[in-house]
């Protein structure tokens, strides 16, 4: 059984698939904030939760699955969705390692393109291993929306990779893995939430890309 959560219209043309976070679940309020933020009636924002989360609201402290795991289960919920809502556009991503998991699935299951909210470029305790295999594939067109303070790829270290031509990044100024400003920034998390929410909108109404 799937932990599943709505936002928009069941009309929109346009379905994001959004996953989570490894250690927020799918209702944190950076969720919650990007969720309400994107939907539309044009746009329809799912969300879910890997089954490990789903166990922590049990009280099961676990940690998450294996990458293969986690691949998995993205599929699934795809299959899913796709099953419930026929003849619609679907768009995956999701937050940190969600996001990472979507630019996989990416290429194994036929999507419209992937969003990335702050993609863990590398862990803070191993930054020369870099995670970019997904990023340098064929694939969907990927936008990654990264925080320029980000500990996990900030934009001295990611303008250095060798990515595909597919994979965008946008760098919001200020904000580290979680959005999250300085005090003395002008803007807070919202704001940059906000404004990452609408760079998303504005990829998914403008990219064009051919199966």
């Amino acid at each position: 059984m799937y932990n599943i959560l709505f936002n928009g219209s069941t009309e929109a043309k346009h379905i994001f698939i959004l996953a989570h976070g490894a250690g927020s679940p799918m209702d944190s309020n950076f969720m919650n904030a990007l969720a309400l933020n994107m939907a539309s009636d044009n746009l329809l924002v799912i969300r879910f939760e890997f089954s490990y989360m789903q166990k922590r609201r049990q009280g099961i402290k676990l940690f998450p699955e294996k990458l293969e795991k986690l691949i998995e289960y993205f599929i699934s919920i795809i299959n899913f969705i796709k099953d419930k809502y026929k003849d619609k556009y679907i768009w995956i991503g999701g937050k940190s390692m969600g996001g990472r998991v979507a630019c996989h699935v990416s290429n194994i299951i036929n999507v419209r393109g992937v969003i990335v909210f702050g993609y863990p470029f590398h862990s803070l305790k191993k930054p020369y291993k870099v995670r970019c295999e997904p990023l340098s594939e064929e694939g969907p067109q990927i936008l990654i929306i990264q925080g320029d303070r980000d500990k996990m790829g900030n934009r001295s270290e990611v303008i250095k990779y060798e990515l595909h031509k597919k994979v965008q990044i946008v760098f919001l100024a200020g904000g580290d893995h979680s959005f999250l400003t300085l005090k003395k920034s002008r803007l807070a998390q919202m704001d940059l939430i906000e404004l990452a929410s609408k760079k998303a909108n504005n990829f998914i109404n403008k990219t064009n890309y051919n199966f």
